[in-house]
């Protein structure tokens, strides 16, 4: 058992590598580019480029026959580049877009006025745990900004005549 290590410990250690920008790190551009679920054609894992330019394997360690619906349960640190073979991760996961979706804030939560702190979910019903949580899964699920070309800051009544 000394050489295994728990998803929740090998999430921290993920969380808590150098990374860069989300588009960085996961080497796609749209929050649902790459694979979202292990059910889906090719996806029973998948990679995500972090820190250093290392790569987290995600993959499913569910029975196939399980009633639980097969979500990215478990990861590993490969402590090398992604694999040209492995699929990308997509940003937001469907277990992530679920959850998002789920968030309740609890009642009088005010994110804007809370402080997140160290470890906010240490209690898991607090206001801090759920800013922690939909901040983070607000950003992995935010579509990127468009570009506006009809941007009315950069045009002016001066330009017509």
């Amino acid at each position: 058992m000394r050489n295994r290590i728990s998803a929740a410990l090998v999430l921290s250690l993920a969380l808590l590598a150098p990374t860069a920008s989300p588009a960085e790190v996961t080497g796609v551009v749209a929050a649902d580019a790459g694979c979202t679920a292990p059910s889906e054609e090719g996806c029973a894992e998948c990679c995500r480029p972090v820190g250093g330019g290392m790569c987290t394997q995600l993959s499913w360690t569910g029975a196939k026959d399980s009633p639980t619906k097969p979500w990215y349960n478990a990861q590993r640190a490969l402590g090398k580049p992604c694999r040209e073979t492995c699929k990308p991760c997509a940003r937001c996961l469907e277990r992530d877009k679920n959850t998002l979706a789920k968030l309740k804030a609890p009642e009088g939560c005010d994110c804007a006025e809370t402080e997140i702190g160290v470890d906010p979910c240490h209690s898991p019903r607090s206001c801090a745990c759920f800013c922690s949580r939909h901040g983070r899964l607000a950003a992995m699920c935010a579509e990127p900004a468009a570009a506006d070309d009809d941007d009315s800051s950069s045009s002016s009544s001066d330009d017509e005549g």
